[in-house]
């Protein structure tokens, strides 16, 4: 069967979360006791992760394929202004190779109050210039929050209110499209407890999907293009008359001799 690779970026600030997502992707254990005692260099592999993908049960769309996730870990945002937003987003959809990028997860920290203006700049971005069809909103750090002050609510209420406005203008814009709507779907999770993870596996069948339209249209057109050459040649090459035909069949080539 053929490998489909899907390839993601996980984005987001210092210490939002984004290693300890990749490490679960490949099944480990990142509040593990024995990591603390890894070397550097075994360290750095939580940068990235290549691991396989199945669509959900309930999903309708059955594939033969086999996927793949490559999810490598982006430069952590630090930017105050427009400009920093544009050319940090930028690089991080150039940092897998200039591949394209299928999809953005987007690790979150609702507690942190600076954070809010960061994820307005972000997603002014995403909506206005499409930098993204499919984006992952992981809001992190949920099982924290059980135990936090609650003076740290009007932090977590404006990152959503950031990201609710966001998404209502994004709504505004895809009933202008008439394909490939961009699609921002908000998640809390927890990397402690793996809590959200099921939600990030089934967002993962949008951009399969888009993926799977894609290539299906270029197989599409690929076929018609084919077509209409053979349709071209047929009608531009004259065919073989009866006696040419019989000709062939009953030359000297083809005589038996004893």
């Amino acid at each position: 069967n053929a490998t489909t690779i899907l390839r993601a970026v996980v984005v987001g600030e210092r210490r939002s979360g984004k290693t300890c997502l990749i490490q679960r992707l490949r099944g480990d254990d990142p509040f593990a006791k024995h990591r603390a005692s890894e070397s550097p260099r075994r360290r750095k592999r939580g940068t990235m992760a290549l691991i396989p993908w199945a669509l959900p049960n309930d999903s309708c769309c059955p594939t033969a394929t086999v996927v793949q996730l490559y999810v490598s870990e982006g430069i952590s945002f630090n930017y105050r202004t427009e400009d920093d937003c544009k050319e940090q987003w930028r690089a991080n959809l150039r940092s897998q190779r200039e591949k394209d990028i299928d999809f953005i997860i987007w690790m979150v920290d609702p507690r942190n109050s600076e954070t809010a203006q960061a994820l307005k700049h972000g997603l002014d971005l995403i909506v206005e210039e499409s930098v993204v069809q499919n984006l992952c909103i992981l809001l992190n750090f949920r099982d924290a929050q059980l135990s936090e002050r609650t003076d740290q609510e009007s932090s977590f209420h404006c990152i959503r209110r950031e990201i609710d406005c966001a998404i209502d203008k994004l709504a505004k814009k895809n009933e202008e499209m008439t394909e490939h709507p961009q699609t921002i779907m908000v998640y809390e999770s927890s990397m402690k407890n793996c809590f959200g993870l099921q939600n990030l596996h089934s967002f993962i069948t949008l951009p399969y999907l888009a993926f799977l339209e894609k290539d299906l249209r270029r197989r599409a057109d690929d076929a018609s293009k084919r077509r209409l050459e053979r349709r071209s040649s047929l009608l531009n090459s004259p065919p073989v008359s009866y006696n040419e035909y019989v000709g062939n069949v009953s030359g000297p080539a083809n005589v038996r001799t004893e």
